[in-house]
């Protein structure tokens, strides 16, 4: 057994140190990842009481997944639920993420992929996407263009249904998926200046 004697004994230990089967870490890291796939981090948003067995009641019944999944509370806000959403099967969680906002009895599950540092403290939660109608717009000033602006008022846009054909044309209506922030009130609508009106 070495004896340490002073600080410069300490450094000539550590520099002795060293990670053997350095294999066994890489298999590790392939197991974090795929298990990473099959879990989500989840915000409940509502003012109403919540548990862990009511979410797995509800959510249970309209996913339809069984005990193929599980929830665990992370942490609780006054308004704000962070909670765990594990799986055994890697589609389920893909189909769930690709699914969202999830709504029940006057509350909103958004979901994000569980983050690859490995911490669910890094979910962000910036908004909710939906799928939006846009209605009225004069005729002069229906453009896809100007339905992206539109959209981009109310939030990030992430698809538009452009129909450019005499249907919509006549209808002047369209659907954009937006991520709505969670700050910022419900944007309702916006006077669009068409040959100097609104």
């Amino acid at each position: 057994m070495d004896i340490i004697e002073n600080v410069d004994d300490i450094f000539i230990l550590a520099s002795k140190l060293s990670v053997d089967q350095e294999e066994d870490w890489a298999d590790k890291e392939v197991e974090n990842i795929e298990r990473g796939e099959k879990a989500l981090v989840g915000c409940v948003i509502t003012k109403k009481k919540c548990n862990v067995k009511f979410l797995k009641t509800v959510l249970g019944r309209i996913w339809k997944l069984d005990f193929l999944w599980d929830v665990k509370f992370l942490r609780k806000d006054k308004d704000k639920i962070i909670v765990a959403l594990t799986f055994k099967r890697k589609q389920d969680a893909i189909w769930v993420t690709e699914k969202i906002p999830w709504t029940f009895g006057g509350a909103f599950l958004l979901i994000e992929k569980w983050s690859s540092t490995g911490n669910w403290e890094d979910a962000i939660f910036k908004g909710v996407p939906w799928w939006v109608k846009m209605l009225g717009f004069p005729y002069n000033a229906f453009s896809e263009n100007n339905i992206r602006r539109m959209g981009a008022l109310a939030g990030e846009i992430l698809d538009v249904k452009w129909n450019d054909n005499k249907q919509s044309f006549l209808k002047r209506v369209e659907i954009a998926r937006i991520i709505h922030p969670l700050d910022k009130s419900i944007f309702v609508g916006k006077y669009v200046p068409v040959e100097g009106k609104k």
